[in-house]
């Protein structure tokens, strides 16, 4: 796997008194948070005619707070070295407040899991769960 890959070439290519702190666990912690809490820091390329270019990715521990939803109620805007946070729309009492970890907005209830896979999850949203009580009723 991705994980196995990258444990093997830190542990062979790392100084040989360093490599009893290479451990199996803490490497798949690491991955894990950056795959699950980094935003992608992007910028646009020139001279492929105004494509967005990843140049790396950040992490901001406030941010890591949001949960996701398939219907969110935040929307995070990434500005160069930054992620702002606005409303999509006014919040309830205790409501909680979600962004959508993915760009993408499907209607497609088995491609949105699918795709929230990635993330090791999957969605409990009132959306989904919505959608997975009619489903199953249907069958």
């Amino acid at each position: 796997s991705y994980t196995n890959k990258i444990y093997k070439f830190l542990k062979f290519s790392t100084l040989r008194k360093l490599q009893p702190y290479i451990i199996p666990s803490i490497i798949r912690s690491i991955i894990g948070k950056r795959l699950t809490n980094a935003y992608g820091i992007w910028s646009m390329d020139d001279e492929s005619g105004g494509n967005k270019v990843s140049s790396g990715y950040s992490l901001y521990p406030s941010a890591s707070f949001f949960n996701h939803s398939c219907n969110p109620n935040v929307i995070n805007i990434e500005k160069g070295r930054k992620v702002i946070f606005k409303l999509l729309r006014n919040i309830k009492k205790d409501e909680e407040l979600c962004i959508n970890y993915d760009s993408f907005i499907n209607d497609d209830f088995e491609i949105r899991q699918n795709v929230l896979k990635e993330w090791f999850f999957d969605c409990l949203c009132e959306r989904c769960v919505e959608e997975m009580n009619l489903k199953n009723t249907k069958k």
